[in-house]
């Protein structure tokens, strides 16, 4: 887990969140350690489970008690990298961006991306007159076992996630997203709560 961006600080979070089972265990992460003052921030994508992804971002941020606000995409660039320019873009000198990408515990993976996190918050300083903002990578290099495993010990309400590729009222069970979740549960001996899941839409 990659948090050195708070170390050492008195700022606050602005959460990049997309409604994902990884941007709520960062929301209920953050929930448990910071009593106000938390951001939520998310961009609308086109992708065919767009809409559940934006409920369920909705759902992590009234866990929160907090409006979620709407940002907005940025060039051609993929989702996660337009959603951590609006936050870099979006947030303010006393705050600090959590960005809850994973590329597991590929270590090349890792590195590049955190690299390319680097130069975008450099860029984007320069283009706004500003100290770069830092950023906060807790889940990067966590598979999905270990970010179930950290949800359930948290007691996060996964219900307020979603976690498949489709956009239908309820996850389809079968996609690789759904079967990668299935996989993970199974590891840990634990059931996914897709009747939970199923009851929140």
């Amino acid at each position: 887990m990659t948090t050195t961006a708070r170390t050492g600080t008195k700022k606050t979070p602005l959460l990049l969140g997309n409604g994902d089972v990884e941007s709520l265990l960062c929301c209920t992460i953050l929930e448990q350690e910071f009593t106000s003052g938390i951001r939520i921030r998310h961009i609308r994508t086109d992708h065919p489970n767009g809409i559940r992804m934006e409920e369920c971002a909705r759902r992590q941020a009234s866990l929160l008690e907090v409006d979620l606000e709407e940002g907005k995409g940025v060039g051609t660039h993929p989702h996660s990298i337009q959603t951590l320019i609006d936050g870099l873009l979006n947030s303010g000198p006393d705050e600090f961006i959590v960005w809850p990408i994973r590329c597991g515990p590929d270590p090349d993976a890792v590195a590049a991306r955190l690299e390319e996190a680097q130069h975008l918050a450099k860029a984007c300083a320069l283009a706004t007159g500003t100290e770069p903002r830092p950023i906060d990578t807790p889940l990067i290099d966590l598979d999905e076992t270990q970010i179930l495993d950290m949800a359930f010990d948290l007691g996060a309400p996964l219900g307020a996630s979603w976690p498949c590729d489709g956009g239908c009222p309820n996850p389809c069970g079968t996609c690789s997203r759904c079967n990668s979740w299935r996989e993970a549960s199974k590891q840990l001996g634990r059931e996914w709560p897709w009747g939970e899941l199923q009851a929140t839409h």
